[in-house]
């Protein structure tokens, strides 16, 4: 999802910001500001990103109704997973519309999971 790196330089430190935004801009030969602007095009990355989401549900709806990718174990798959999605959740703000979204797709899954991975988000 390109709606994450759009929005990467806002939660990162100044050397750090500085070091992601020359080496995506680099790489991708555009402004970080031009991967998903706000409009049709985020709106575009959006669905799309939804539909990669969908796809993965459709995976983790056949793993004997467990809350992670092995079922009922968490695994470092679902540290991955979760990565990904509390990446945009973190760049896009808790209380955004796109973070709503996505967390409100498929029946609220993606929210729910992040949710019950939480717990494994820090070193006690």
């Amino acid at each position: 999802m390109l709606l994450q790196l759009a929005q990467s330089c806002g939660v990162l430190n100044p050397s750090s910001e500085k070091y992601f935004r020359e080496t995506r801009e680099s790489k991708f030969g555009i402004k970080i500001e031009e991967f998903s602007p706000v409009g049709a095009k985020r709106d575009a990355d959006l669905a799309k990103g939804k539909e990669g989401l969908s796809t993965v549900h459709g995976w983790l709806s056949k793993n004997g109704g467990g809350k992670y990718i092995l079922g009922s174990t968490v695994s470092y798959a679902d540290g991955i997973t979760g990565g990904w999605i509390n990446w945009i959740r973190i760049t896009q703000g808790p209380d955004s519309a796109v973070w709503k979204s996505l967390a409100s797709h498929n029946g609220g899954f993606w929210g729910k999971y992040l949710s019950d991975l939480d717990t494994y988000a820090s070193v006690q």
